[in-house]
């Protein structure tokens, strides 16, 4: 024991001296023990290094003689760690015949579990420097007692002699030794294959039931994926047909295992495989379902998630799993998945992009587009598109006035999701067709090379792919899968208690200060760099799923789920997101388009509100012809609503639309009169529809009923004006108005002959009589006739307003042109009981010229009630028609007209009121309009 404490007093250099002098065996023991704690790797690399430069390898080696079993264990944990170093490696295997001493080891101790687990593991770290071929040249023996091993424990029951430790070693060690110079000798002649397919079916049994074996597992799939680089299609039939059955259908229930590495296993083989059913594909498809449905899903979806959807998509990168037969429910849950997220965060938006894209590389398969379809893909992508640009009920995005300008570049048109200091990033990918590299036949996406670094503790098994996450490291994951401490935990001895460190380097104190500083100093640009990732996501998931759209819509026939209201409105809002250059903005168009040339999709969507929306593109701008964005608004409205044209008005179409009319239920006939006049503008068709098959008696009762009377108004009013185009009666309301002021009037003193007349409320008015029997036939014949108020000074006028006889009065004296309108500078309701009295009095040219006045310059949404109930109560229909033509014609805001139409209902003259409406519009629909 004091010899003990002694030796732990001494330094590394003074224990290797004192080794180069052959100790007695209890104190070699301790010198090993002693050394072995300060040789682990890379903390003591440098250890390592001294070791081999002082000669002292050939005594670790020598004292492998030793019978001692505790002293060859130790020897074998420092050849282990020695063996991480590759001049170490080599002067082991060349100078100190280490390959003899182990084979001889391993025949003296070859159930010893500690013994044969370290062999395992120098030979696995000597292969790390290309040592393989050596050791097979020099000692094929090792490498037939590993296989032997191998196929030994895997057929033997449960109760073994050796540890789970000392398989990992030894599988471990054969991927090592796999190379193409040692392959024919280990794959042909040793049978390895069905050696390690039958320990996978074992392990994979084990697993299942009590969750054993797992490490065994994890190194069987790393060698199974490093075997599955070399094309030997044997090598599957040798998988399938072990001794216990078919091996590879067993990494189907290991996927939550190591999920991305039995899938690059199972898309090695394709390249290689004969037969459809030399893969479990299906199996592994409808494990990773299984997974993706029991999966406890969080707020927040984590990485063990999103890598099984990777997987999953990954698998149907290949065209020959795109069959409802190989991939089973795969489809079917891809889309419940991409319904399920509702989040859209980075890692979210790339799994979407991932899923939209994997569903349109089916555009050849078309059992697996009906199934898309049948899945209600159409309302899930709708439902992702309002995810990114927001809901539909609002079409017309909200834009700042954008006036023309001279550009000698044009933009790119993501600047609604990008923000403006990032305006210059573009996505090549976005623009041009799919190249053949990113085709169905790119499946070789494993890249087979082996790292030389000592201090990585295996080989690289880093692989390139298309569904990698951006954001992920791959050097981070190297480190994570593929480190030598994971494939070594120490085995049965007591020297060697303590666990084999981490081969990571601790982080630099000083690199972490100047992290923490950066993040302080740049926090604002990093977040617009996280905030520019999310935005450039949106818009390829965007562009994906329009691209995916683009797919269905060609489809022949074409499918019935097209025919969405919601589809083609999100459509709609998309194509006026972003400038008119954008590829999104020309394949929302393009889809929309795609649809409507299809007839039958015509009458489903004329019972929608889509054309009414359509068309509020093309009248309902912010800020009309002088800005850039609205410009474009407008083209795409008129654009669309030409191809609503073409289907209505072609002869199929009219039939479609009248036979509806005159055979289709009260509901369908409702939503069809409502469309009509947006999109059918030949005065033909449309005195077919309307008229002959009852259109526009359909659309007036619609006119009164509250439900409906704000759409019907809004039709009727384009039906007026951009269809039948009725003028509107007030011509001279833009032009410029000559006001015209009527003086006080009174009777001259110089006035020989006044009558006074008497009116209802016994009020007087006195007047020159000879004067108004000069002007009125009417008075000449009561004041100077065979009546006999021309004998009476005071004669009685019933129904007749004070102010409007003194009105009436002025301007007959008054000396005016009346070959022009004025605005008569009277309230409305005089001016309209003096037009009365006009009719009254006989005073035709004066009534004429008071009804233009009040018809070019009274005529408004407030005076339009009050006139046309006075037309009608007054019975002289005066303004009648006029009424009703700027009611329906009139640049109004569509809440003014609504107002308006309220209190012409309001006054109790409904009946009228449509008459007069279906009059007019009867009138224009067969003959030539008033105006």
């Amino acid at each position: 024991m004091a010899t003990k404490t002694f030796i732990d007093s001494w330094s590394f250099d003074e224990t290797l001296k004192v080794l180069l002098h052959s100790p007695s065996s209890s104190t070699l023991y301790k010198l090993l023990t002693a050394i072995r704690k300060d040789v682990e790797w890379p903390q003591h690399k440098e250890n390592i290094i001294k070791l081999h430069r002082s000669g002292c390898l050939k005594q670790v080696v020598t004292s492998l003689h030793s019978s001692h079993l505790h002293i060859v264990s130790v020897a074998l944990s420092i050849l282990g760690n020695s063996c991480m170093d590759s001049k170490s490696a080599n002067e082991i295997i060349i100078n100190n015949n280490g390959l003899s001493e182990l084979n001889q080891i391993l025949k003296r101790y070859p159930s010893e579990d500690g013994v044969v687990g370290r062999i395992f593991r120098i030979i696995g770290n000597m292969c790390q420097h290309t040592l393989a071929d050596l050791i097979l040249d020099i000692k094929p023996q090792l490498v037939s007692f590993i296989v032997k091993f191998i196929k030994d424990y895997a057929e033997e029951s449960d109760e073994s002699v050796f540890t789970e430790a000392t398989v990992v070693m030894g599988v471990r060690a054969l991927r090592q030794l796999l190379n193409g110079r040692t392959f024919i000798h280990m794959v042909k002649k040793c049978g390895l294959l069905k050696g390690i397919g039958t320990l996978l079916i074992k392990c994979s049994i084990r697993w299942t039931a009590d969750k054993k074996d797992q490490h065994v597992l994890d190194t069987i799939i790393k060698f199974l994926l490093h075997y599955s680089r070399y094309r030997y299609y044997p090598g599957i039939i040798e998988m399938r047909n072990t001794p216990k059955g078919d091996s590879l259908v067993h990494l189907s229930k290991l996927l939550p295992l190591a999920p991305k590495k039995i899938v690059k296993i199972i898309m090695n083989f394709i390249r290689i495989s004969q037969l459809k059913s030399d893969l479990p594909i299906p199996e592994i498809c409808d494990g990773f379902v299984k997974l993706l449905k029991e999966y406890p899903l969080a707020q927040d979806f984590n990485d063990e998630y999103i890598e099984y959807i990777r997987c999953l998509c990954y698998l149907l990168e290949h065209p020959s799993n795109r069959s409802s037969e190989r991939c089973r429910e795969s489809i079917p849950q891809l889309i419940r998945v991409l319904n399920d997220f509702k989040n859209p965060t980075e890692k979210i938006l790339e799994s979407c992009i991932l899923i939209v894209g994997t569903l349109d590389k089916c555009s050849f398969h078309d059992p697996l587009i009906k199934e898309q379809l049948g899945c209600n893909i159409i309302d899930v992508l709708v439902k992702k598109m309002e995810w990114l640009i927001g809901s539909s009920k609002t079409l017309i995005c909200k834009h700042k006035l954008q006036k023309k300008k001279k550009r000698k570049h044009s933009q790119d048109s993501e600047d609604l999701f990008i923000p403006k200091k990032k305006l210059g990033l573009t996505y090549p990918e976005l623009w041009e067709p799919r190249s053949p590299m990113t085709s169905d036949e790119e499946i070789d996406f494993i890249i087979a090379n082996r790292s030389t670094s000592p201090s990585s503790g295996s080989e690289s098994e880093l692989v390139t792919s298309p569904w990698s996450s951006p954001g992920s490291s791959p050097m981070s994951q190297i480190h994570q899968d593929l480190s030598d401490s994971e494939d070594y935990s120490p085995v049965c001895s007591d020297a060697e208690d303590q666990a084999e460190p981490s081969n990571i380097p601790k982080e630099d104190e000083h690199a972490k200060m100047d992290i923490e500083k950066l993040s302080d100093d740049e926090n604002d640009s990093l977040e617009d760099t996280t905030k520019f990732s999310v935005f450039s996501l949106k818009y390829r998931l965007l562009n994906q799923i329009l691209t995916l759209l683009k797919t269905y819509s060609v489809i022949q026939p074409p499918p019935k789920e097209l025919c969405s209201e919601a589809l083609v409105m999100t459509l709609l809002k998309c194509s006026n997101y972003f400038d008119s250059n954008s590829i999104t903005t020309e394949v929302s168009v393009a889809v929309i388009c795609r649809i409507l040339q299809v007839h039958d999709y015509l009458i489903p969507l004329m019972q929608t509100d889509v054309v009414a929306a359509t068309y509020s593109f093309t009248s309902r701008t912010p800020h009309g012809s002088v800005c850039v964005k609205c410009i474009q608004i407008e083209n795409i409205g008129h654009k669309v609503l030409g191809k609503f044209y073409d289907l209505a008005q072609c002869g199929r179409g009219k039939g479609d639309i009248a036979n509806r009319l005159i055979l289709g239920s009260h509901d369908v006939k409702k939503q069809l009169v409502l469309s009509i006049p947006y999109i059918v503008r030949a005065k033909q068709a449309l005195n077919y529809l309307m008229l002959r098959s009852g259109g526009l008696e359909i659309l007036l009762q619609l006119l009164q009923d509250l439900q409906f009377q704000e759409k019907s108004i809004r039709v009727l009013c384009i039906l007026s004006t951009k269809t039948l185009g009725i003028s509107n009666p007030q011509r001279w309301a833009g032009s410029h108005r000559e006001k015209m002021f009527i003086n006080d009037y009174r009777v001259s003193d110089e006035c020989k002959n006044v009558v006074t007349f008497v009116l209802d409320d016994n009020s007087c008015l006195s007047a020159d009589r000879d004067f108004l029997c000069e002007k009125s036939c009417f008075f000449n014949s009561l004041l100077n006739g065979s009546f006999r108020e021309s004998n009476e000074d005071f004669v009685k006028l019933h129904h007749t307003g004070y102010i409007a006889l003194k009105s009436l009065i002025r301007l007959l004296h008054s000396d005016f042109d009346k070959t022009e309108p004025k605005d008569v500078q009277l309230d409305t309701s005089t001016l309209l009981e003096v037009i009365v009295l006009c009719d009254r009095y006989l005073l035709e040219d004066l009534c004429g010229f008071l009804t233009e006045c009040v018809q070019q310059f009274s005529l408004t949404s407030i005076n339009v009630p009050i006139i046309y109930k006075w037309s009608l109560e007054s019975k002289t229909n005066i303004l009648r028609v006029e009424s009703i033509a700027y009611a329906l014609v009139a640049e109004l805001e569509d809440s003014e007209r609504l107002r308006m139409f309220s209190d012409l209902f309001n006054l109790g003259y409904s009946d009228e009121i449509v008459s007069d409406i279906q009059e007019l519009l009867s009138r224009y629909l067969t003959l030539r309009g008033l105006y």
